[in-house]
């Protein structure tokens, strides 16, 4: 019996060391790692260089004058885009301050005379200055 018990520890004190060196060469798992979750090395990513051209074409100098717009092709974008930028400048409220001062809503913003805004119509950014603000209308002009 005695015989059996120092055998059975032995055992298993050979399994324990054995199980220590296996996890010493095998990554051990990160306890915050979510469950299922597989580490990439990423000490091991190989970058490879982009390849060296040596036969370039000549670069050939043209000179080619761009064709003039048309002003009122111009004009027209222009009046476009104005009323574009119109509709997207949704005026809410008219108010006067307790100061007196006129007050609007644009946009959601609260508005005075020297206040700056800006629109975004068709992906670009309009910056506008508030100069007037009525009972009626407000008047923004850009800015450059």
């Amino acid at each position: 019996m005695r015989n059996w018990l120092i055998q059975s520890f032995a055992l298993a004190a050979f399994a324990c060391m054995a199980r220590a060196e296996s996890n010493d060469t095998k990554m051990v798992r990160d306890p915050f790692w979510p469950v299922g979750y597989q580490h990439i090395d990423t000490t091991s990513v190989v970058v490879v260089a982009a390849p060296v051209v040596t036969n370039v074409a000549p670069v050939v100098e043209t000179s080619v004058t761009p064709a003039k717009p048309d002003p009122l092709q111009i004009l027209m974008q222009e009046k476009e885009l104005a009323a574009k930028i119109r509709t997207k400048c949704q005026v809410s409220a008219f108010m006067k301050a307790a100061n007196g001062q006129q007050i609007a809503v644009v946009n959601g913003q609260v508005v005075s005379v020297g206040d700056r805004m800006s629109v975004d119509v068709e992906g670009h950014s309009y910056r506008f200055k508030v100069t007037a603000v009525s009972a009626t209308f407000v008047k923004l002009e850009p800015v450059k």
